[in-house]
């Protein structure tokens, strides 16, 4: 606030108030409230013609009065600055001429006395000008509006009449009143008019789309009704949506109209009131008349401007102009109809399309001497044909891109026609041949053309789609596969005419689609012989796809059942339902991977252990749509740790209730570990006095010979039983002992295990001690055993399988990644994906070969069973797994039956049919063969090979015994050992020949009568 103080403090002060009066926009002053001027800035100085320290110390009243000649503005400023010494307040008003708008304000010293008054002039002369010329325009434009011969509403947002102008006033309510009118709407708009534009007022007010429609309207008092053109644009009133409606008044057109129908005259050509107008082009004077209508085809306001012929020009787009203008001069100079198509921009900057015919009209004396014609909008069908041949180009470069081409073909007259890129597809010279529908079906590879042909014709008479796949031969011997669609066009009776559709080369797909569905296979049976289920979660859906081996986790026989995280919740066991359901959604909240264990209740009520695997996938737009992860039944591996936890807890139920004395040593530093209760109670010592110490420091003197002699054997031995010491008690009391020690392994950490006995009980406790050491050494050896078999296995599984399968979902990735982008060349991904395969096989086969032998050695009960379903099974299992292999079967076994276990007949069955596919060329078949020969079934498997000696057939049955072929073949030399294994649990033979040529196995079975008849006996 300025205040007096301010004033005389100079200096500083003063240079601040003088600062910020001049960074003011207006002339400010501040004065003594009698009115002497105090400072001023330049801008109010220089209406004196003065500078600012040239107005200080003077009158302000005297200065308006003597310089600007003003006395009557003075004693205003007088009267005014008294007000506001009286008030107190801030005070704003004008001068009489409406050029300045004067503010003056109370300035207080810091005792809140008025002590000078702040004056800021403002011109507002620009201001007040532009409001007179706002309103002028408006006056205008609503004399404009009045002036029209047009009805023009504005209706609001409840479709209430919120304006109109006179000729509504007048042409629809009968009235030259501008005051509300009386009537309703239903009084001049019949009733069954009133639904439809109700609807399209609402649809303009939403959508903003103009309307253009022909009203009837009914005056009050008038007997006929009145057609109104009206076209309705939405415009926007202090932010809120109105309809403003311009209607013309088109009674006498439309009489003319209906006369024009009923008389069939010349004038067919009657205006369409949305879309055309007429135009009248008299040459002589170059003077041009148009229908109003035209008008708004230009986007013109109707008489707007001077119609002339440079209005003419002007209103056609700049492009198109010159081209137009030409063309109207030369159809002239001919005296011959004109028709042009241009452009035309409107005043909104949109593009419209237009149509102008004109015919020449001549005179008596047969001169031209004027044009008649009409204009038309084709603004929507120059859409449509511009988006036809946009669609043509895109389509035209879609094939291309796809090679891929269409064709054409006439039924009756068996007529083809096709593009070139056709000719390409089957590997012809254009124009090479005729085209007809025996070249297409000539040009067919022999192994589908039957099948093809019958599909096609099978379409034909059932006029349905065609859609079929082939393979064609070109002319290098190179196989393509081509795909086929068509869709017939029938005529006017129902009956197909010709059929139309695109032939493309779908070779890449095919060939990649053979491959996908051998890793597939392969990759399936990987996770079916390690219990490994796939999933995956759409986080966008909540849908889980999966695979079959999941199902089976869950006790489903197939994956048909819709999965989602709420019916695997449903599965969890309750014990395990909130620990789980806490972990799987911190996890997607914070899109991190999860591994977990639980329980589960299968679908046929049986207790599970599984472990479960989940980790987001990131899209190309960083967003994660999808987790995908594993599932794994760990049962086994539960009731496994169970039963360690078990031994566990019987190791330390023997150690603390044992009546021998046991310690526990650890070697790195020679401390106590851990003692039972029987060694304090030989020694008479405490824990505390034990644990932690040197066992030669905790008072038991050990003799320094004893000592050695124990280290000795240990080194040498890892072992003492039963050596005698003479030891103390803690009181010094002398103890004759037994002493053993022996090494073991507790938590990965290798301890000594140290047993003492006092010999005077020895008699009595020999054979608990003796007992007790056999026990405690052997379950030692069995824990540390298991352990480290499970730390192996874990460890083999763990090293083998996580990076051939890290190999695969990575290039499994990058082929779906190109196929997403259209790139199918995928030879590097599926040359690491086959050889990841190739290594899980081969760790699998082995881990396999060896559950196979334990699985033989499992006493199962004997069933009859037909062995035709059998061996078909393992073929299908076979094919299934190498479709490349060309397998040959004939069977004459019938119904024949043979007395044995399933599940081995089938490991033997396929381990001989895997075994001919290992050790024969890739290319060659391989034949099976099942008979009935001497109440035996006879199965043969026959494969190219190399001679062998009834002695080496005779030996490759031998364990671990492999072939001097199998320099690069996957295997554990276990294969027909066990074939032989579990032939002889049948009261089976199997042999092996070969001639130099092929190979024969050879399997003979006794039928199930004399199988039972050597079972029983």
């Amino acid at each position: 606030m300025l205040t007096n103080n301010s004033r005389t403090t100079g200096g500083k002060d003063e240079v601040s108030i003088l600062n910020l009066l001049e960074s003011l926009a207006d002339a400010a002053l501040l004065i003594r409230p009698e009115g002497i001027i105090l400072d001023a800035n330049s801008l109010f100085s220089s209406k004196f013609g003065r500078q600012p320290d040239q107005c200080k110390d003077l009158n302000i009243y005297d200065l308006i009065t003597n310089d600007l000649k003003a006395p009557q503005l003075a004693d205003t400023f007088r009267i005014k600055c008294s007000v506001v010494l009286d008030s107190g307040q801030r005070l704003v008003f004008e001068d009489s001429s409406n050029i300045l708008k004067i503010s003056i304000s109370p300035v207080r010293t810091d005792d809140s006395r008025l002590s000078s008054l702040f004056i800021l002039l403002q011109d507002i002369s620009e201001q007040k000008q532009a409001e007179r010329t706002l309103q002028k325009e408006r006056d205008l434009k609503s004399a404009l509006l009045d002036s029209i011969p047009c009805s023009a509403t504005i209706l609001d947002s409840n479709l209430r009449l919120a304006a109109w102008n006179r000729y509504a006033q007048e042409l629809v309510f009968s009235s030259s009143s501008h005051h509300q009118p009386k009537a309703s709407t239903t009084d001049f708009f019949d009733p069954g008019d009133m639904e439809a534009l109700r609807e399209k007022y609402q649809n303009t007010l939403l959508t903003g789309s103009d309307d253009l429609c022909e009203i009837p309207v009914k005056p009050p008092g008038s007997r006929h009704p009145l057609w109104l053109l009206v076209r309705s644009k939405r415009i926007f009133i202090d932010n809120n949506p109105c309809v403003v409606s311009i209607g013309i008044d088109i009674s006498e057109r439309k009489q003319l109209e209906q006369e024009l129908l009923e008389s069939k005259l010349k004038y067919g050509y009657a205006l369409d009131a949305a879309h055309s107008g007429i135009w009248e082009w008299i040459i002589a004077t170059d003077e041009v008349i148009w229908s109003e209508q035209i008008w708004g085809l230009y986007g013109l306001t109707p008489n707007s401007r001077q119609l002339d012929s440079k209005l003419c020009l002007n209103v056609i787009h700049p492009e198109d102009r010159d081209r137009v203008s030409e063309l109207y001069r030369q159809s002239a100079s001919r005296q011959e109809t004109v028709s042009v198509e241009y452009r035309t921009l409107h005043p909104d900057g949109t593009i419209h399309w237009l149509i102008s015919h004109g015919i020449p009209l001549r005179d008596a004396n047969k001169n031209e001497c004027r044009y008649i014609g009409t204009i038309i909008d084709i603004t929507e069908r120059k859409q449509i044909e511009l988006e036809l041949l946009e669609s043509k180009r895109k389509l035209t470069f879609a094939l291309e891109a796809t090679n891929t081409g269409v064709w054409e073909w006439d039924i009756k007259a068996d007529k083809v026609i096709w593009t070139d890129s056709i000719w390409k597809l089957y590997g012809l010279q254009p124009g090479s041949m005729q085209l007809s529908h025996g070249l297409c079906e000539t040009n067919i590879h022999p192994g589908d053309r039957d099948l093809a042909f019958r599909r096609v014709m099978s379409a034909v008479d059932s006029c349905t789609d065609i859609n079929v796949e082939y393979r064609v031969i070109h002319q290098d011997g190179s196989i393509h596969w081509l795909l086929c669609r068509g869709v017939p066009i029938p005529v006017a009776d129902g009956e197909t005419a010709c059929y139309i559709g695109t032939v493309s080369d779908v070779t890449g797909q095919k060939n990649l689609e053979a491959a996908q569905r051998k890793i597939q296979a392969k990759f399936n049976f990987i996770l079916e012989k390690s219990h490994l289920g796939v999933w995956d979660l759409n986080l966008s859906t909540g849908k889980i796809k999966r695979t079959p081996e999941h199902a089976r986790i869950f006790g489903y026989d197939n994956a048909d059942v819709d999965w989602t995280i709420e019916v695997f919740f449903e599965h969890l066991i309750p014990e395990d339902r909130e620990r789980i359901g806490i972990a799987v959604k911190q996890a997607l909240a914070a899109r991190q991977n999860d591994t977990f264990e639980c329980r589960i209740r299968t679908a046929n009520g049986e207790i599970r252990w599984i472990w479960v695997f989940g980790a987001f996938e990131n899209e190309r737009n960083g967003k994660t749509g999808h987790v995908s992860g594993i599932v794994q039944d760990i049962t086994e591996r539960k009731r496994t740790e169970l039963l360690l936890k078990e031994s566990e807890l019987k190791f330390r139920n023997i150690f603390e209730f044992s009546p021998v004395g046991i310690g526990i040593v650890d070697i790195a530093n020679r401390s106590v570990f851990d003692v039972n209760a029987s060694w304090l109670r030989i020694f008479g010592c405490t824990k505390q006095e034990v644990i932690g110490r040197d066992l030669n420091n905790i008072g038991i003197d050990i003799h320094e010979e004893d000592r050695e002699d124990i280290t000795t054997t240990l080194r040498s031995q890892a072992k003492i039983l039963n050596k005698r010491l003479q030891l103390r008690k803690k009181n010094g009391d002398l103890l004759n002992i037994l002493f053993s020690a022996e090494f073991i392994t507790l938590n990965d950490v290798s301890r000594l295990l140290v047993m003492v006995s006092d010999v005077t009980i020895q008699e009595l406790q020999q054979a608990n001690i003796s007992q007790l050491e056999q026990a405690v050494a052997e379950r030692t050896i069995q824990l540390q055993q298991e352990v480290d078999r499970l730390q192996r296995f874990l460890n083999m599984i763990s090293h083998e399988y996580r990076t051939p399968l890290a190999i695969i979902r990575g290039n499994l990735d990058l082929i779906d990644l190109k196929q997403q982008i259209g790139d199918f060349s995928n030879t590097r991904e599926l040359l690491k994906i086959k050889r990841a395969i190739d290594r899980l096989v081969e760790v699998m086969e082995v881990s396999i070969h060896e559950s196979r032998i334990l699985e033989s050695r499992q006493t199962k009960p004997m069933m009859p069973i037909r062995i035709h379903p059998l061996v078909s099974s393992q073929l299908d299992a076979f094919r299934a797994m190498w479709p490349e292999r060309l397998l040959d079967f004939s069977d004459s076994m019938d119904n024949a039956e043979i007395f044995g276990e399933p599940a081995q007949l089938k490991i033997a069955l396929f381990n001989l049919l895997d075994n001919a596919r290992k050790y024969s060329p890739p290319e060659s078949p391989i034949a099976m063969q099942g008979c009935i020969e001497d109440r035996e079934v006879v199965i043969t498997i026959r494969n190219r090979g190399e001679h062998i000696t009834n002695a080496q057939g005779e030996s490759y049955f031998e364990k671990y015994r492999r072939g001097s072929n199998t320099a690069n073949t996957a295997g554990a030399g276990l294969g027909l050992w066990l074939v032989r294994d579990i032939v002889s649990q049948h009261h089976g033979r199997v042999t092996l020949t070969g001639d130099g040529s092929f190979i024969e196995a050879s399997m003979r079975l006794p039928l199930a009568d004399e199988q039972r008849s050597s079972v029983e006996a």
